[in-house]
């Protein structure tokens, strides 16, 4: 996928970091329509708080993205590689994954106020390298991986690997990635319960899914043709083999995680 906006402003240069057949996403044309129009990704079309943009389709992040990269998170937003903004793509990726982070917070407020629960925001997202980023509990940062640490509440990303998938696989990568791990978040905030890794991933997956419903359905942003077919390619390539089962580390066959992920889109979070 790729967002339909020409190009943007040098500010926004931040950093942040897997719906097959069986429902179209709003807007999105019929399913396989991709195969006949030029694959457009996901448009924007308000800030995640709802006001109209600049045209641009993405966000003005000049007041939120940092312009310094560090080797700590940096509270409210994050950090960026060194060579953030060094081509209009790369300032793309970047800027669609701030937009995200943005109304994933958002997202989960408002539930979490209408269920009388209070939620507190993921204050540090941070991009980072192979074994460079934040610890968490002391642990090192894992390559081609992006994580929710629960006991410093943050969220991180191996940023080369999340920009090589954008670039080959379309930008659903973000669209799913990083509400996923929002819905870690969401999990340990509501102290939830699950019988087994495998379900605390896959039930992430579904938050994703109902994540994606509510910022197609508000208007906050608009499905295009291809889309689903990225968001099924995503999956595929990150879910785990049938034949793994039995190891408490996977997150799901490919079914499967399809599977949650349309039942939150469809469905909702609470019936995650």
């Amino acid at each position: 996928m790729r967002a339909t906006v020409p190009a943007l402003a040098a500010a926004a240069t931040l950093a942040l970091a897997g719906c097959g057949a069986g429902a179209a996403l709003p807007g999105a044309g019929p399913a396989g329509a991709a195969a006949e129009a030029e694959d457009q990704g996901f448009v924007i079309v308000t800030d995640p708080l709802g006001n109209p943009g600049d045209g641009s389709g993405l966000p003005d992040l000049a007041d939120t993205a940092p312009t310094e990269a560090s080797g700590e998170p940096v509270p409210g937003a994050g950090t960026v590689p060194a060579d953030a903004g060094a081509d209009p793509q790369q300032e793309l990726f970047h800027a669609e994954v701030m937009w995200i982070h943005q109304a994933a917070d958002q997202f989960w407020r408002q539930n979490f106020e209408a269920g009388g629960y209070e939620w507190t925001p993921i204050e540090m997202l941070y991009a980072y390298e192979g074994e460079t980023g934040p610890t968490c509990a002391g642990e090192p940062s894992v390559p081609e991986n992006a994580y929710y640490c629960i006991p410093e509440h943050y969220i991180a990303y191996d940023d080369p690997w999340m920009r090589a998938m954008y670039d080959r696989l379309g930008d659903a990568v973000v669209w799913v990635i990083i509400p996923h791990e929002y819905g870690h978040a969401a999990q340990h905030q509501l102290s939830l319960s699950v019988p087994s890794g495998q379900r605390t991933e896959q039930q992430a997956d579904c938050y994703a899914g109902a994540f994606l419903d509510h910022v197609l359905s508000t208007g906050m942003a608009q499905a295009e043709l291809g889309d689903e077919e990225e968001i099924a390619a995503l999956f595929s390539e990150i879910a785990d083999p049938e034949d793994q089962w039995w190891d408490p580390q996977i997150h799901g066959t490919v079914q499967q995680r399809q599977g949650q992920f349309l039942l939150g889109y469809n469905s909702g979070w609470e019936t995650c």
